[in-house]
């Protein structure tokens, strides 16, 4: 570890707080001088810490994101030949089963903002697969509705894309997969979030 670095009163930097401030062990060390604490440390996200502790703080840190990427990718390719992406899939289903039938509710359903939402329906709009309309009560509010051309194209892509979900939960027993959703489910209700799943 390198030595530690002294400074004046008139080098020290006036921005910064006069006062000490302590890092976990291992993150640096502290000189004080004329009651002003300098410090020199190494960066407490170097490889010097070890890798376990940041595991134990963020659990599934790295996992999650790319359980979640795979799982649209392989949904993607799957769905390409549909001339759909996982995302719209997603949408066409959830207009389908009534789910959700607006703008704000697809945005729910798909983990998407509105903006991208309004994107594409465009994009789902001129091939033909949903309709929007707005409501005689409120014009503000856009209704979704699916065509039977999208309907027809769901009925067709659900068991490409089930033989995807298939091969991704291959080996996981049915007791595995029910921890794996109250798991989740504890995470979401912990932030808040449950509601939304």
């Amino acid at each position: 570890m390198a030595e530690p670095q002294f400074l004046s009163r008139s080098t020290y930097p006036s921005q910064m707080p006069l006062k000490q401030t302590f890092l976990p062990r291992g993150c640096g060390q502290y000189i004080c001088i004329d009651k002003y604490c300098i410090r020199k440390y190494n960066d407490c996200m170097s490889t010097s810490r070890p890798r376990t502790d940041f595991d134990s703080l963020f659990p599934g840190r790295v996992l999650f994101g790319r359980v979640r990427n795979a799982i649209r990718a392989a949904h993607d390719e799957a769905l390409a030949p549909f001339g759909v992406t996982t995302s719209q899939g997603e949408a066409l289903v959830s207009c389908m089963l009534g789910e959700a039938n607006t703008p704000a509710e697809l945005a729910r359903f798909t983990d998407l903002d509105i903006s991208s939402i309004s994107r594409m329906l465009d994009r789902l709009e001129n091939k033909g697969l949903v309709t929007r309309s707005r409501t005689g009560k409120d014009r503000r509010q856009v209704i979704v509705k699916i065509t039977a051309r999208g309907r027809a194209l769901v009925k067709k892509a659900v068991p490409v894309a089930a033989r995807v979900a298939a091969d991704a939960w291959r080996n996981v027993s049915e007791q595995e997969r029910q921890t794996v959703r109250n798991i989740v489910s504890k995470i979401l209700g912990n932030l808040g979030h449950l509601q939304k799943s």
